[in-house]
């Protein structure tokens, strides 16, 4: 995922693309209700023609085991946004 932010008009072929990069960087959601969807796993995001579907992580379960899939309609989403995950210190 490119380090800016990914606004409407959305394309699905190149959401799709950006899904399928590796190594995958987690993203986040943001809807036009002021909800956010975390998205760390590829295998929780499938994109649609106009829609994305995400799964979001069941609670007290297993990394990968999903709660709920929720669709997001294009028009609904604000943007999609890399999650900046710190990177640890480095030793000396």
């Amino acid at each position: 995922m490119s380090t800016v932010s990914l606004a409407p008009p959305f394309d699905p072929i190149a959401l799709y693309d950006e899904f399928a990069k590796k190594p995958f960087q987690p993203l986040r959601v943001h809807v036009t209700d002021g909800r956010t969807y975390l998205i760390a796993s590829r295998e929780f995001v499938v994109v649609g023609m106009t829609y994305l579907n995400v799964g979001t992580q069941a609670l007290g379960e297993a990394e990968g085991i999903c709660s709920e899939i929720v669709r997001l309609p294009f028009e609904m989403i604000e943007k999609i946004e890399p999650v900046g995950i710190p990177k640890p210190p480095i030793s000396i």
